[in-house]
């Protein structure tokens, strides 16, 4: 009877190892993302973001594939836009804007930007 009960203990353990191994997995591919492009937004910074702002959808959408991918290619995420802080960015300055929706019940959005190169 012992034995059956070592051998659930261990499939649980190496269910939390692995879960562990492919933690770990995500965050070095995830560094080594952050080391080509610095101002990419990384999970943790993504999911805190969404909570203190308590914006729905904002973490997931920031972590999709499409938006690493522009991240990737130079946008820097400025800030995330409800209908109660929105505001238009000066046209002087030295950065190109590009607002996308999070597709959220709210209309919410956020604001990327690129420098402009000349």
């Amino acid at each position: 009877m012992t034995d059956q009960h070592d051998g659930e203990w261990q499939s649980v353990t190496n269910v939390r190892k692995q879960k562990r191994l492919q933690r770990r997995e995500r965050k070095r591919e995830w560094q080594a993302r952050k080391t080509q492009c610095p101002h990419l937004i990384m999970p943790e910074h993504a999911k805190h973001k969404a909570r203190t702002l308590n914006i729905d959808n904002l973490a997931e959408s920031l972590l999709s594939p499409a938006w690493v991918a522009w991240q990737m290619e130079g946008w820097q995420y400025y800030k995330a836009i409800t209908k109660k802080n929105f505001a238009k960015p000066d046209d002087t300055d030295a950065w190109v804007y590009k607002l996308e929706s999070l597709n959220n019940d709210y209309d919410d959005s956020v604001l990327f930007r690129k420098p402009v190169v000349r």
